[in-house]
């Protein structure tokens, strides 16, 4: 079956935020969850009004959020990973999906729309990062043809960083 993806728009921006927010505590429980992170708290700034961000959401028949995704032009703040400057680069960040919802190829056809509209932007390659403890988040991400870069010693974290150098 087929979800409606869209950018969030009026009411349905404070359900993705609280979606978003909702996922990353069920995902990483051991970080705190004490406010919103940024891009989140300034969700309009970030993504709508023709900002740089891009977000995007998964609907179902009910308008119930099922999955999100998002990208931000990549700040290079990881000085171990090295992704050339020269060219755009954003970086695809929280997906989600409901578990419920897992297994029907809604993660990637909410890739395939972001890559989309990113390359219609003249954005030339991706990067992202994942977690080994986040069951078939790399596997998926190489199937999305990204390439691994290097992985940390960061317990319990173990940061995989990623990028697809050719969108």
């Amino acid at each position: 079956m087929a979800y409606p993806i869209s950018t969030p728009k009026g009411a349905q921006i404070e359900r993705a935020r609280g979606f978003s927010f909702q996922s990353r505590k069920d995902l990483f429980p051991m970080l705190c969850h004490d406010r919103l992170p940024g891009d989140l708290q300034r969700f309009e700034e970030t993504y709508n009004n023709g900002n740089a961000g891009v977000f995007l959401i998964a609907t179902n028949p009910a308008a119930q959020i099922i999955g999100c995704i998002a990208a931000l032009p990549y700040d290079h703040r990881f000085a171990q990973v090295r992704i050339s400057s020269n060219e755009p680069t954003y970086e695809i960040c929280r997906l989600y999906v409901l578990p419920s919802y897992r297994h029907q190829n809604i993660g990637r056809m909410l890739f395939s729309e972001i890559s989309l509209l990113l390359r219609n932007h003249g954005v030339k390659q991706l990067y992202l990062h994942t977690h080994p403890f986040l069951d078939g988040a790399q596997l998926f991400w190489e199937k999305m043809g990204f390439e691994f870069l290097h992985q940390d010693e960061d317990q319990p974290f173990y940061t995989i960083h990623m990028q697809q150098p050719n969108l």
